[in-house]
């Protein structure tokens, strides 16, 4: 499930990026499956007996070196290619509501007095720096959404009482069947924001699965007070913060294992502090929104029509860790992998079946 997922949301980003379709889910997408390469190289890194050998690291070295060669010159014939078009036809991208991320990113290059066919030039500066932050939008725009889609999925196939409450809010806000409601969330995109149920859904597989992490460098005599002593974190020293030790404790989410949507519908608004998928801040994920929306649709074009089911569990007879007792009912897959971010283990493998 989660290679599936991932192509059908590298090509949402994909088209926000480059508005047009990289054809992940149909054709394949070799960018997709270069980037997923290096990432996978990248999370390598953090096993010692990979880092600490040269042999696998000039291998390794080596195959980042083949699949970049691919890469870099796929997207920066994209990157080219629009911006020549931006110039020959004269066109500056609106800066409030633009086409794609790209042309967004191109504005300020297309938008100068003078400039013609024959003198638009991007620098090598501007070229690296597109190259880096497309690569990053691509890298980070479908992964953690991925992630949480095959979490979600998980979830709802012990939950059918949350299955049926959620199509039954489809049904009222957007229509009876899949194609009225497509079709209504193509017209009336707004009423996305209308699906408080479904909203809570995503939220609360969020609480349960978090997918992404923040890390700080504390400044200068920084520190941190644990049971009465005070550790510092300056110097250099990574801080990590992470979603499960707010959102296991049953101070701020009581029944913290129990798959409960409603939690966040309820009289008592849940503090914004309490939900740590997201971050906060300045360095706020980005793309939450988006996320939010992408698995709105596709909850909605899914679950009304498919049902998911995982499979090969192997539950423990008792729970392995004291702050959760879900491997007692789907096994060691509730333990997420670290990598670039907190992420399916095994692949989530499941069976869709079409529903009745």
């Amino acid at each position: 499930m989660e290679h599936l997922s991932a192509r059908l949301i590298f090509d949402v980003i994909a088209r926000i990026v480059f508005n047009f379709p990289l054809h992940a889910q149909t054709t394949g997408s070799q960018d997709l499956e270069d980037l997923r390469e290096l990432i996978l190289l990248v999370e390598g890194q953090s096993d010692i007996t990979i880092a600490y050998n040269p042999v696998e690291q000039i291998k390794r070295w080596w195959r980042r070196r083949q699949v970049l060669g691919r890469l870099h010159p796929s997207i920066l014939g994209k990157i080219h290619e629009r911006f020549e078009m931006l110039v020959d036809e004269k066109i500056v991208p609106s800066r409030k509501d633009p086409n794609s991320i790209l042309d967004l990113m191109l504005r300020e290059h297309v938008d100068q007095e003078g400039m013609t066919k024959e003198n638009a030039k991007l620098s090598k500066a501007d070229v690296n720096l597109l190259l880096t932050n497309i690569k990053a939008l691509l890298v980070g725009g479908h992964g953690t959404t991925t992630d949480t889609l095959c979490y979600m999925y998980m979830l709802l196939s012990k939950s059918p009482h949350v299955v049926e409450k959620m199509l039954q809010e489809h049904i009222e806000q957007l229509g009876p069947d899949t194609e009225v409601s497509t079709q209504t969330m193509v017209e009336s995109p707004e009423l996305l924001q209308q699906l408080p149920y479904t909203d809570a859904v995503i939220k609360e597989t969020l609480r349960m699965f978090p997918v992404g992490y923040g890390v700080r460098e504390g400044p200068p005599g920084a520190k941190v007070t644990y049971k009465g002593r005070d550790l510092p974190v300056d110097h250099g020293v990574a801080v990590s913060t992470q979603g499960h030790d707010v959102h296991y404790n049953t101070r701020f989410f009581p029944d913290p294992t129990v798959f409960k949507p409603e939690r966040w519908l309820g009289p008592e608004e849940i503090p914004r502090s309490y939900f740590r998928t997201f971050g906060r801040g300045p360095r706020a994920c980005l793309g939450q929104n988006l996320a939010a929306n992408e698995l709105k649709v596709i909850l909605v074009m899914t679950v009304r029509d498919y049902s998911f089911e995982c499979v090969g569990l192997k539950p423990n007879d008792k729970p392995k860790t004291t702050w959760t007792d879900l491997d007692t009912v789907f096994g060691d897959i509730v333990f997420q992998e670290l990598g670039l971010e907190a992420k399916p283990r095994g692949g989530m493998m499941m069976t869709v079946k079409k529903r009745t």
